[in-house]
């Protein structure tokens, strides 16, 4: 096993976006389901600060999904989903009925504390963080759904 390649390199080509016009009702709600899952679990829980989510459209990009946690107190992470490589299927998908969407955000939120996949606490954080949507979604399952389709 070796870690995976970082998503960004200081020295790497810059990625393409896709344009916000392109955006269709799946993207959104990927982005809100995103940012409500950072508010209600990562800020609590890691004191983290705000969340960008941007929409990268670029099959040579070496990555399906990014994230970047904040590195100063007055910016927020980042999680970058490649359109071009997860296909606008990905997006249509029901996050009530299709487990890859939740899966991909946890395993992106888990770099919050680590950027090592193989690490502990990369380990424990991904564990951390689905128990806590699972306690969220016990708790108060209407507020989830504005994200069903």
């Amino acid at each position: 096993m070796t870690p995976s390649p970082k998503a960004f390199s200081p020295t790497g080509r810059p990625v393409k976006y896709l344009e916000k016009e392109k955006f269709t009702n799946g993207i959104n709600k990927i982005i809100a389901f995103s940012k409500f899952l950072f508010y209600k679990i990562m800020i609590p829980r890691y004191n983290a600060k705000r969340l960008e989510v941007m929409i990268v459209d670029d099959p040579n990009a070496p990555f399906l999904a990014a994230y970047q946690k904040e590195e100063s107190l007055d910016s927020g992470s980042t999680i970058w989903f490649n359109f071009a490589l997860l296909g606008s299927d990905w997006f249509e998908r029901d996050f009530m009925t299709h487990s890859s969407i939740l899966s991909l955000i946890i395993h992106e939120f888990a770099h919050q504390v680590e950027s090592d996949h193989l690490s502990e606490k990369y380990y424990l954080a991904l564990s951390d963080i689905g128990a806590d949507i699972f306690t969220l979604l016990s708790a108060n399952p209407a507020s989830f759904d504005q994200f069903k389709t």
